[in-house]
């Protein structure tokens, strides 16, 4: 298909600004609008660090607590595991007293 020049017109753009300024006014608007949307979704980000970072902090102060707690029990474990052993060597002492 080959276009002539009496067959080939040009078109108006509809969407074309009308001068330089205009343009740039609108490039200029379509930015702000992108910068806009960034600032809101930078906020949201920011929210959520600010919420995760104060979750982790209970999170640490929790796991600390009970590594606390966790150490208390192994200290009791081996004190009534040393009471335990002792009161099983005087039960032994005793029942070989009674068999003698």
């Amino acid at each position: 298909m080959s276009f002539h020049s009496s067959d080939y017109r040009y078109t108006r753009l509809d969407n074309v600004p009308s001068s330089p300024s205009q343009f740039f006014t609108e490039t200029l608007q379509k930015q702000q609008m992108v910068l806009n949307e960034q600032d809101k979704d930078l906020e949201k980000v920011g929210n959520s660090v600010h919420l995760l970072k104060n979750m982790s902090s209970r999170i640490g102060t929790e796991l600390e607590e009970q590594s606390i707690m966790l150490d208390d029990l192994g200290s009791d474990m081996e004190k009534t595991k040393m009471k335990l052993d002792g009161i099983v060597k005087k039960i032994a002492k005793v029942t070989n007293m009674n068999d003698g």
